[in-house]
């Protein structure tokens, strides 16, 4: 479901209403982020054949324009973003980004050694760039952008819960657990 729709049902016209409504009060690089996430989300319903074709392949962001005023999205916004995404893997990461205000590439650079779950905190250290068609992982964008996130519990028990299925998935490839490991990674591992 999206936004109370079926997935079959989601029309572009139904996602151009939410980028529009979205574009009246997010910054463009949050706008393509929650997009990415919807986008990807949906192609993961078409692999798997819940749906015929991805609405999102049809949908023209809006060009970049200035705004007087940007405001933050409100906990409704956010609440209603994360519904659409709940059950899909990039419900956590999503979450993450809504709630701490980190970087796609910060949170994508994420490292285990990186949480504190005991004491509601992220370290932010690092962070992931794409140069020439190569990721990579380096240092955060400035010094200053290094730093300690608290979290509410509710999350840490979420990134809890998802360690632990990392854990569990691990085990099954006789694998260990590294403190070097990527909190979020893609399906396949990457």
């Amino acid at each position: 479901l999206i936004g109370g729709l079926r997935l079959g049902d989601v029309t572009p016209g139904h996602l151009t209403s939410c980028v529009g409504t979205l574009a009246a009060t997010l910054s463009r690089s949050t706008l393509v982020s929650i997009f990415t996430l919807t986008k990807a989300a949906l192609n993961d319903a078409v692999a798997k054949r819940q749906i015929r074709m991805n609405p999102a392949e049809q949908i023209t962001m809006p060009t970049r324009g200035r705004t007087e005023k940007m405001s933050a999205p409100s906990p409704a916004d956010i609440a209603e973003v994360l519904d659409c995404l709940r059950g899909h893997e990039t419900f956590l990461p999503a979450a993450v980004l809504a709630y701490t205000g980190m970087r796609r590439g910060e949170v994508c650079a994420l490292r285990r050694a990186s949480l504190d779950l005991d004491c509601c905190e992220i370290n932010v250290r690092g962070t992931v760039q794409r140069l020439v068609r190569v990721l990579s992982v380096g240092a955060t964008k400035t010094a200053n952008s290094a730093r300690a996130i608290k979290i509410t519990a509710e999350l840490a028990d979420a990134l809890r819960a998802h360690l632990l299925e990392q854990d569990r998935v691990a085990a099954t490839l006789e694998m260990t657990p590294a403190p070097d490991w990527f909190v979020f990674v893609a399906p396949k591992g990457r």
